[in-house]
């Protein structure tokens, strides 16, 4: 041909040449393309000439002399590189929290229950450390000195129920629900000791059943007289003949068969 040999690939389509121009600014309000160079696809050779490429200043450091092209960035530490159909081309996606990269980086995996993705490069998983309140933390603090000031009031009532024990006040209070629903609002006092405690199976266990169980110490006696007294008012408009199963120990026993089938219930 007259600017050369011209050749053809397999599928007859002619091997060109093509000229590389330079994209730039001819003045405030202008642009304009100068041919820098020549690419012979015939003899995949480039023929460039730097010196009269113009870059963009403003996308480049200080030291950088020549731009960047590529298909797409480098992707970060927990994103992996997601091609596009029929391309070498690609775009970086992020995992979520809770996944690691893996096979070079094309591949969000999960971690398993209790893991969770080591921090520096996400690659692996590992088991995860238990975190709990510590003893020195101001809110831990108040509600330990709660706690206790709760449990001195409950044994400073106990003692004074234990002093006047046969006293008509006393006696007209049902002392001994009140002694039942008193251990329970004290179980619920101390029962903030245990949960701000580290963890541990015991401590579980013990927190689950004193939560439950404590409620059932104070809701148990409370029916049970609130039961007692509307029966005897009931009675009392038809008859002056006594209610059954008004008598302490009826009523005590009344409670703990409540109490009982609750902690059946915990326990089950």
């Amino acid at each position: 041909g007259l600017s050369g040999n011209i050749s053809f690939d397999e599928r007859g389509d002619i091997k060109g040449r093509y000229e590389v121009v330079n994209f730039r600014r001819a003045s405030s309000r202008a642009y304009e393309t100068k041919g820098v160079g020549i690419w012979d696809e015939a003899s995949q050779q480039l023929s460039i000439n730097i010196s009269d490429i113009i870059w963009n200043d403003d996308a480049l450091s200080i030291n950088q002399t020549e731009s960047f092209s590529s298909c797409g960035r480098k992707c970060s530490v927990g994103e992996i590189y997601s091609y596009y159909k029929n391309t070498c081309c690609w775009e970086c996606r992020k995992c979520q929290a809770n996944q690691i990269t893996s096979v070079n980086a094309t591949k969000c995996l999960t971690c398993p229950v209790h893991e969770w993705p080591e921090p520096v490069e996400l690659t692996s998983c590992k088991p995860i450390t238990p975190e709990h309140i510590e003893w020195h933390h101001p809110a831990v603090i108040v509600f330990v000195i709660l706690s206790l000031l709760g449990v001195t009031a409950c044994i400073v009532i106990l003692c004074v129920f234990i002093r006047y024990n046969d006293a008509r006040l006393i006696k007209a209070t049902s002392r001994e629900l009140s002694y039942i629903l008193l251990a329970g609002i004290t179980v619920q006092f101390a029962i903030v000791l245990s949960t701000v405690a580290k963890p541990s199976r015991f401590v579980c266990v013990l927190n689950y059943i004193g939560f439950n169980v404590s409620f059932t110490l104070v809701y148990a006696p409370l029916l049970t007289r609130t039961n007692r007294i509307h029966r005897i008012f009931c009675k009392g408009k038809v008859t002056t003949q006594k209610p059954h199963f008004t008598s302490p120990l009826s009523q005590v026993i009344i409670a703990c068969t409540l109490i009982a089938i609750q902690v059946s219930c915990v326990l089950s």
